[in-house]
């Protein structure tokens, strides 16, 4: 019988299938299993709470992923990033961004980079992954350093 993951992820409002696929199969080569969800349509404050609600994981998986919430607003990733509050920021969690090329060469930059300026904390535990990256070495060695050794207890 197979032992159980060492670490847990939280995937935030995920991709559709196609690339949902390639980033748990990166995740799970990594040793983290899915443990939580919080559902595609969810508003980003609500999103935001549902991290900091004491769940248990060693890493947010929070695609870019734009797309309208159940209450019509528009919302991104980073929507949620810049709601996060000391609770969760303070944990040794790295958040895993994963970005279509699209994205990545239109709007991306501007939006990283204000994150920067105004949740320095939030942009500090993040993690970007373009499509491309999906899978990399770099990426992997990021995330296991950011982790750190100890999973969620």
């Amino acid at each position: 019988m197979e032992s159980p993951p060492d670490r847990t992820f939280i995937v935030v409002r995920p991709y559709p299938a196609a690339i949902r696929r390639r980033v748990f199969t990166f995740l799970e080569e990594m040793g983290f299993a899915l443990g939580d969800e919080i559902p595609v349509g969810t508003p980003d404050d609500q999103a935001a709470s549902m991290l900091e609600d004491g769940r248990s994981f060693d890493l947010v998986l929070m695609p870019y992923h734009k797309h309208k919430a159940d209450d019509d607003s528009w919302v991104n990733g980073f929507g949620v990033l810049s709601r996060l509050g000391d609770k969760l920021l303070a944990q040794r969690v790295p958040i895993l961004m994963p970005v279509d090329e699209f994205t990545y060469a239109s709007s991306f930059a501007r939006e990283i980079e204000a994150l920067r300026q105004d949740h320095p904390r939030a942009a500090g535990r993040l993690i970007t992954m373009r499509e491309r990256e999906i899978g990399s070495a770099a990426v992997r060695d990021e995330i296991l350093s950011l982790a750190g050794s100890t999973p969620a207890s």
